[in-house]
């Protein structure tokens, strides 16, 4: 029988872990993914003498894999008076000399 909705869960994996055949199979990729860089750097070097737009279509492809991507962040509150704006205490400073 199903919890009753707004009751606490009990018990089970926490939220986000992955499975273990998740873990060992992304364990292994990696394993595999290391032991190729060599050749990948090879084979991206030999594409680069033979057409740049290629190689460069190809690395934008990889990026993704290595850079994370930009998320959109809003923030909602109010403005207050509390601080100074830079230009503002920029200039208080150089009125002290």
């Amino acid at each position: 029988m199903a919890r009753p909705k707004g009751q606490k869960k009990i018990g089970g994996r926490q939220k986000g872990t992955q499975n273990k055949v998740t873990k060992d199979a992304r364990d292994r990729f990696m394993d595999i993914m290391e032991g190729e860089v060599d050749h990948v750097k090879d084979s991206l070097s030999e594409v680069r003498k033979e057409d740049k737009a290629t190689y460069l279509k190809l690395l934008a492809q990889l990026f993704p894999y290595f850079l994370p991507k930009m998320t959109e962040v809003n923030v909602k509150g109010s403005i207050t008076n509390e601080s100074k704006p830079f230009m503002k205490w920029a200039d208080d400073d150089n009125s002290e000399s």
